[in-house]
């Protein structure tokens, strides 16, 4: 293979290169600014820009664009070809060489960039390239040496020095970058704020982006970008981020212009309620691939929830969603299906959710579309609702409800609070009162049964006027979150070791939440009036809207018939929900045969300890379903709150039974 063929594939490898790359990087002109004095460069600082010519340096006001101050070199003068300029620290540092003279003389003139007095010449001993820009990153200094012509423009090199001037590294420019430069040279360079190096030829209206191995050699090419000047001298403006400024040669103006890239998305989950894991960020390709968090031990690795920040307006981000591998002594992983909704959710402030379009199943992979138009996204399995969200939704009622007190329940076995909030209106005793308990979220990664909750406790503070009966006659518990902990660690919860939450009420409970719902619940038993207790969840994948309820074998009159009225009354408004929250009105049942604890669960219990008349069920609302959203869920706990009403209203008033 030639030369000459080796310069046309280099010349080919840059154009498909540049074709993928330059859709990251965009220039846009912001102003122009005649200038008699741009002729080779220009610099910038925090008030001013100065134009720079051959023998001439003006400085302009950055914003009235007015002249203030103008420096030109002595007849007599051995600065002969200013080429570029730099402001560090108050002084202004322009490459200077006698090009075309040989052997070259290469200088670094030092003005005081503010009055532009000349301070001091740096000599340099190389004398054959010459000097054509000098810039400062990371702590050192960075000049180019220009070779001209196709025979030398190889030569060209890029230099890094230390504080003292000494050179502490060399690179060269890529083939495909040189192929720019001809029949001339670099002329202009400065890094970036993300350490990229831009840089210029003398005729073409296009910046080159490089990457400067940390070694040495040859740099390593990015992209080429259109650019609105025509190459020499170029200088970030450091005090305005992202602003570049350079030069039209021909018709003495300073370019401003704004440069906008694809920025490097980075992945987040230090926050409440977070959990991934294997993440793997495809920059190029705008994706991010990961797998559920969350650790096995602490319940069904299947909840995700998570941050990305970086993006870029009117991207769209590729999310692909692996199930977990995770497991627990010898079983086997989760099946990925309940780690991936049809739907997942996303927000781009963390408290306002909604569902992406349908996902698309690819082999192993969900894969997840979103285009959010912001620099960061939240997304999530579900909308989540952590103890914070809990917390202030709680303090909000009470703040609005004369009726309502955000209390505790307890502290988790982590030292967490376990929000509660108490409703009861008017003067009656509390042994005069039906009881309701409703609980949600014994198993962390069911996020959908706290909306549920969230709707149910709107209601009962609204000034509906049934639930107003309700608050007169009822004294009402709602508890959120059971199982803070691991709802706030990214944990699933369900399944965790010793026992869930929902498999802990049995004499002696592991978890303090089960232990003080238990008391509370029994207090109410034991006066009577224990009347309706509902736990809710969120069901199996495919599953709709669902009550589960002990077999009428292990019950007496009046409680199935009671229970049976109850789940005909809930039925009838969930049911009418628009849009529709599929239901069904066949129970499922969690006697002996559903699992060898079912005594331990907690709706069971109540009914094999409750009062007679206790009516206790467990709601299992569908999360994977078009309408499983915040507004979905919220729906459900409205519904649900008006049936409770509506059957209570059938019931005998306490204390008369």
């Amino acid at each position: 293979m030639n030369n000459r063929t080796t310069i046309v594939f280099a010349i080919i490898g840059a154009i498909i290169q540049s074709s993928l790359a330059a859709l990251d990087i965009s220039v846009q002109p912001l102003r122009r600014v005649k200038a008699a004095e741009a002729h080779q460069a220009v610099a910038v600082d925090e008030s001013s820009f100065y134009a720079i010519s051959n023998r001439a340096v003006v400085r302009y006001d950055k914003q009235t664009e007015e002249c203030l101050v103008r420096w030109e070199a002595p007849a007599h003068s051995n600065i002969k070809h200013l080429n570029s300029g730099i402001v560090v620290d108050g002084r202004l540092y322009c490459a200077n060489s006698d090009w075309p003279t040989k052997p070259l003389k290469n200088t670094v003139e030092i003005f005081s960039a503010e009055t532009l007095k000349h301070l001091e010449s740096k000599p340099f001993s190389e004398t054959q390239g010459a000097i054509n820009w000098i810039d400062r990153h990371r702590g050192a200094w960075w000049i180019v040496f220009a070779f001209y012509g196709d025979a030398e423009v190889r030569r060209t090199k890029l230099v890094r020095y230390d504080d003292d001037w000494n050179p502490t590294g060399e690179w060269t420019f890529p083939e495909s970058v040189v192929q720019r430069f001809l029949p001339n040279s670099n002329s202009g360079g400065a890094f970036g704020k993300d350490g990229r190096l831009f840089v210029t030829g003398h005729d073409h209206a296009e910046l080159y982006v490089l990457d400067v191995p940390g070694d040495g050699g040859e740099l390593k090419y990015i992209s080429t970008v259109p650019a609105p000047i025509s190459g020499q001298g170029i200088a970030w403006d450091r005090d305005e981020p992202g602003n570049l400024l350079g030069i039209v040669r021909a018709r003495h103006e300073v370019v401003f212009m704004k440069v906008s890239s694809a920025a490097e998305w980075e992945v987040t989950a230090d926050f409440e309620g977070a959990s991934v894991k294997n993440v793997e960020i495809d920059q190029q390709r705008r994706s991010v691939s990961f797998m559920p968090g969350g650790d096995p031990t602490r319940g069904w690795p299947c909840w995700w929830y998570f941050r990305i920040d970086g993006l870029t307006a009117d991207e769209e981000i590729t999310l692909r969603l692996h199930g977990s591998d995770a497991t627990v002594g010898q079983q086997k992983p989760l099946g990925a299906s309940w780690a991936m909704p049809a739907r997942a959710s996303y927000s781009i402030d963390g408290q306002t959710w909604q569902p992406t379009a349908p996902g698309e199943r690819q082999g192993e992979w969900m894969v997840y579309r979103v285009k959010p138009n912001a620099s960061s996204l939240y997304v999530a399995w579900g909308p989540p609702y952590t103890p914070q969200t809990a917390e202030k939704f709680m303090n909000e009622i009470a703040d609005r409800s004369p009726y309502a007190t955000a209390t505790e329940l307890c502290r988790s076995r982590a030292g967490r609070a376990v929000p509660m909030l108490h409703v009861r209106e008017g003067d009656r005793e509390s042994q005069d009162r039906f009881g309701v308990w409703v609980q949600a979220r014994q198993h962390a990664w069911e996020s959908g049964s706290s909306w549920v909750a969230q709707g149910f406790a709107d209601w009962i503070v609204s000034d509906n006027p049934n639930a107003a009966w309700l608050r007169q006659r009822a004294e009402i518990f709602i508890v959120p979150i059971m199982d803070v902990d691991n709802v706030a660690t990214g944990n699933g919860g369900k399944n965790a070791i010793p026992h869930d939450h929902n498999r802990d009420w049995s004499p002696k409970p592991h978890w303090n939440e089960t232990m003080a719902a238990q008391r509370r619940v029994a207090d109410m038993i034991a006066e009577n009036r224990m009347s309706v207790f509902l736990d809710l969840h969120n069901p199996a994948p495919g599953d709709p809207t669902f009550f589960y309820i002990l077999p009428a074998a292990l019950l007496q009159e009046p409680m199935i018939g009671l229970r049976d009225r109850f789940i005909d009354l809930a039925y009838a408004k969930i049911s009418k929900i628009k849009p529709m929250i599929p239901m069904s009105n066949r129970p499922k049942e969690t006697g002996s045969s559903y699992h060898p604890l079912w005594r331990q669960i907690s709706a069971n219990w109540v009914c094999m300890n409750g009062n007679p008349d206790t009516v206790s069920l467990c709601l299992e609302t569908i999360w994977n379903s078009p309408n499983s959203t915040t507004t979905g869920y919220r729906a459900v706990g409205t519904n649900l709150a008006a049936a409770v009403k509506e059957y209570l209203s059938e019931r005998p008033e306490l204390p008369q039974r």
